[in-house]
């Protein structure tokens, strides 16, 4: 973690003395949002992407479940608000309907997406520089309540999404795994109610307000 590579690089200091305070989400944020969904089973990620990141295996996941089942292809869709994914197989996707990409957009239409799908994505590049950290748009999920679907390496946001029960995690090249994770979202779909079990209580730690009250306890203290 990045709080153990500090404690590492500056040994001399007490311990005690390294503290975190994580990134989290504006609670306001969520009321601003319409209701209601897509009307097909809708993936989302917002922001940038890199190479070598697991895009690429959802893409190609994507396409070979639409192989095998022709009526996926009709009644799901995954939108890229911001980067466009780097590889041609996303042009298939696209021309078939089932794949939009969207330029950089304000924060609060991008929110307003979200809110509206059903299960944003999570990837991360697969290097040991981002092991340490937690994707900002993790807490934009969180705030929403969303289940996620990350193709991401051990780390931190794999812990943490694990810990908070947010969704399913899988690891480069699992796309068997990756086709059953999109199958059973499918059929959690299909059958009406995607399934969620994040704690409440623990979403409320990552409120800015609550966040911002540990800043000022510290600095009292100080």
């Amino acid at each position: 973690t990045r709080k153990e590579e500090m404690m590492r690089c500056f040994s001399e200091i007490d311990s005690s003395k390294h503290i975190v305070i994580p990134n989290g989400f504006d609670a306001s944020d969520v009321s601003m949002q319409h209701n209601g969904h897509f009307n097909k089973l809708t993936f989302v990620h917002a922001g940038t992407l890199y190479s070598g990141d697991g895009v690429n295996d959802f893409i190609f996941s994507l396409l070979e479940l639409i192989r095998l089942r022709p009526e996926f292809g009709n009644q799901i869709q995954a939108l890229f608000i911001g980067s466009r994914p780097p590889i041609l197989e996303f042009n298939k996707l696209e021309k078939m309907g089932v794949a939009m990409h969207y330029p950089r957009m304000q924060k609060k239409e991008c929110l307003n997406l979200i809110a509206k799908s059903h299960v944003p994505l999570v990837f991360l590049k697969n290097d040991t520089v981002y092991l340490g950290c937690i994707t900002s748009k993790l807490f934009d999920y969180m705030m929403f309540k969303k289940p996620v679907l990350a193709v991401i390496p051990g780390g931190e946001t794999k812990a943490l999404i694990e810990k908070m029960n947010m969704g399913v995690v899988v690891n480069y090249g699992e796309r068997e795994q990756l086709r059953a994770a999109l199958l059973d979202y499918y059929e959690q779909y299909k059958a009406g109610k995607i399934n969620v079990a994040i704690d409440d209580q623990f979403i409320h730690k990552f409120e800015r307000r609550e966040l911002t009250k540990q800043l000022v306890s510290l600095l009292e203290k100080l």
